[in-house]
Parts: structure tokens; C-alpha cells; sequence
């Protein structure tokens, strides 16, 4: 957002009227999502800097429901939130996939492992297919020496393959903006 731009008395008002009558609908939300007082007051503080955002930049068209048009924006930045914190599943070399459920997970938590996963699942599809061999049999935790025989092919070469297997999976993650510890 520019910051040299300022809200016409109209938009001021209306960005006024959507804090006073959905502030307490997106804080309780949040909140049930994240059992998180204090993120929950972060995050609606987001929400509503990013409906002054739409409204500063004419992108709010009087939308017939302006509680799910904040809505989506609230979900979206429940979302960004758990990408940006360590609440995302992080994946390192010799690491498998953690599970999509766990007991100590909320439900937007395992909204995001979903999403994570289908997306982690697409960019490993685009690798070629040596090095998403070499990513599989990686996630199910074999051993450099057994994957050497399992494919017939050199120590220095299959660790070649999957350093470029996970700098290019790296490379596409971050291409399609889904930074992930790989």
C-alpha cells in the first residue's frame, strides 16, 4: 500500500462502519480457528488494514455481503499466518511427511498440511522423473547405500540427484510462493 495515499472521507467511513459492525465477527472467528487470543488480535488487525488496503485502492465494489467479503479476507490471512510462522510442516532431507492429522492440531491447521501437501505433491511432479524417484525413496527413509542398489547407479551420483531434486523442487515451491523449509 502507498503511503502517500490517503482515504477519501467516504472510504474513511466505510472502512469505520466495517471495523465497528464485523470486528468482534472476525476476532471470534480467528480466535475459534486458532485458540490464540493474542494472534487472534493480530490477525484481525491485518484483516482490517487489508480491507483499508481494498478500499484505498478501489478494489472494494460494493460487494452485496461485506461480512463474507471480510470473511474470506480474515480466512486468507489465517492462512498467511500459518505459512509464515512455524506452524507450517517443514520438510528436510531424510524427513518424511509428517501426518495430516495430529490430536494437537486445530482444524485450520490441518486445512493448511492439506493444501501444503497437494501443493508439495504438484511441484514434486514437475521434477524430473530420476530425481522424484530419488525424493521417494528419500521420504520413506532409505538409505543412501539401498537406493545405490535399488537404482544401479553410483554413490555420487544419486547424491547429485538429490541435491538437484531438492534445489529444484526449492526453485518451484518459491516460484509458485509457497516458501517451505526443504
Amino acid at each position: 500500500m502507498d503511503t502517500n495515499q490517503t482515504l477519501s472521507v467516504e472510504g474513511a467511513k466505510l472502512v469505520s462502519t466495517f471495523y465497528k459492525n464485523y470486528r468482534t465477527y472476525v476476532f471470534n472467528f480467528l480466535r475459534n480457528k486458532l485458540h490464540d487470543h493474542k494472534t487472534a488480535e493480530d490477525i484481525t488487525s491485518n484483516v482490517f488494514a487489508k480491507v483499508m488496503e481494498a478500499v484505498l485502492e478501489n478494489k472494494y465494489k460494493n460487494q452485496d455481503n461485506p461480512k463474507a467479503w471480510i470473511g474470506v479476507i480474515a480466512h486468507n490471512e489465517m492462512v498467511n499466518h500459518f505459512r509464515y510462522t512455524k506452524k507450517f510442516i517443514r520438510i528436510k532431507s531424510g524427513e518424511s511427511v509428517p501426518g495430516i492429522q495430529d490430536k494437537d492440531m486445530s482444524p485450520a491447521e490441518i486445512l493448511v498440511n492439506l493444501e501444503f501437501l497437494k501443493n508439495f505433491s504438484l511441484a514434486v511432479d514437475k521434477l524430473p522423473e530420476k530425481q522424484r524417484e530419488v525424493l521417494r525413496l528419500r521420504m520413506q527413509k532409505m538409505p543412501f547405500k539401498d537406493m545405490v542398489k535399488t537404482l544401479g547407479v553410483k554413490s555420487s551420483t544419486l547424491r547429485g540427484w538429490h541435491r538437484r531434486a531438492k534445489n529444484n523442487l526449492r526453485n518451484i515451491l518459491e516460484e509458485d510462493n509457497r516458501l517451505f523449509d526443504i
